[in-house]
């Protein structure tokens, strides 16, 4: 969950519950027998405590838009070597060990 919201860039809630999916399902079998008028509503009315949330860490999210800029570069311009791009993230590394 950390690596997601290090790239992403949001916060990523985790659900106090075991059974999201059967949630899910009941929730759509509650919105088809009458109990709530729509799925958002069913939602909002039984939404589970958060029991964790994960922040994004700027300093990580900066090395993965790094790392991705460096994939996305080379994806741009095949033929460039891979060896480019192995240099520039042992770039990053050095950089990060260093500071």
């Amino acid at each position: 969950m950390q690596l997601l919201a290090d790239t992403s860039g949001l916060e990523v809630h985790v659900p106090d519950s075991a059974e999201i999916p059967a949630r899910g399902a009941a929730l759509f079998g509650a919105v088809a027998a009458g109990v709530f008028e729509d799925i958002a509503s069913a939602v909002a009315a039984t939404a589970p405590a958060t029991a964790r949330t994960y922040a994004p860490d700027p300093a990580a999210r900066a090395i993965y838009d790094r790392v991705y800029a460096i994939y996305r570069s080379l994806y741009e311009t095949l033929g460039r070597s891979e060896v480019e791009l192995l240099h520039g993230l042992k770039r990053i590394r050095a950089e990060r060990k260093s500071g």
